[in-house]
């Protein structure tokens, strides 16, 4: 007679959502070490709460710093994003310790490295028709995110919206403008990791088991550039097997 088959083999282990989760906010912290971002946390956050941050960064093992730091990140994505569209389309900024809208200089900018300013205008056209054109850009972009709130546009559709598609080309192009900019290149790599952080945790509450092991893909890099060794050991182990496991758990 043979053997019972064990229950237990037909069981897949899954990587720990919040421990990886953890290691990100780490790996973000380590490199975004000096950067200032301690000090851009303090204007939200009171010091001691942003010292506390930092136990977090340090993997202490607690859900309010973890929660502190995501949203932390996520107010500081969310300002470099509302900067950078300030940049692409002209809008007034406003300048800490001053009275003006319109600073010298972005704060994306560094002295040594700071661009020649660009008198090239849209499609060649003068200055005022090129702000007309922007104008236009910003109004369609508004039609779409009131046709999102409205359920009229699903988001599902708006990879292939031709609104959103010009403005990501505005974004990107601006983006390269900055490329010899060592500050900008360090907060574009720090909103591409929370980035991935939010891409993380939206895989973990929908239960997207694709987008769960494409984030860790994506991810997998940045924990090993940290000197997160046994994450990083545990999460390529965990990918190998998780890829290949239509063949071994058909």
């Amino acid at each position: 007679m043979k053997a019972e088959r064990s229950i237990l083999k037909s069981i897949v282990v899954r990587l720990g959502g919040f421990h990886t989760e953890m290691s990100l906010l780490g790996s973000i912290g380590q490199i975004m070490n000096s950067s200032g971002l301690s000090e851009l946390l303090e204007t939200v956050y009171a010091s001691t709460a942003v010292g506390y941050m930092h136990l977090c960064f340090g993997h202490m093992f607690s859900d309010k710093a973890i929660s502190r730091a995501v949203r932390g990140h996520f107010l500081t994505q969310t300002a470099l994003t509302r900067l950078i569209t300030s940049e692409t389309y002209y809008f007034p900024q406003y300048t800490p310790g001053t009275d003006t809208d319109y600073p010298s200089q972005s704060y994306l900018y560094d002295k040594e490295n700071f661009p020649k300013a660009d008198t090239t205008c849209v499609d060649n056209q003068k200055p005022s028709e090129s702000y007309q054109i922007l104008s236009s850009e910003i109004e369609q972009l508004i039609t779409v995110f009131e046709g999102i709130i409205q359920s009229n546009i699903s988001i599902e559709s708006l990879n292939d919206n031709p609104t959103i598609n010009i403005e990501s080309e505005h974004i990107i192009t601006f983006r390269k403008s900055l490329k010899n900019c060592c500050t900008a290149s360090l907060l574009f790599q720090d909103m591409y990791t929370v980035k991935l952080l939010r891409q993380f945790i939206t895989a973990e509450r929908t239960g997207n088991w694709n987008l769960h092991l494409k984030s860790l893909q994506q991810m997998l890099p940045y924990i090993t550039a940290s000197g997160h060794n046994l994450y990083a050991k545990s999460v390529h182990i965990y990918l190998q097997q998780m890829l290949n496991l239509p063949a071994t758990k058909p």
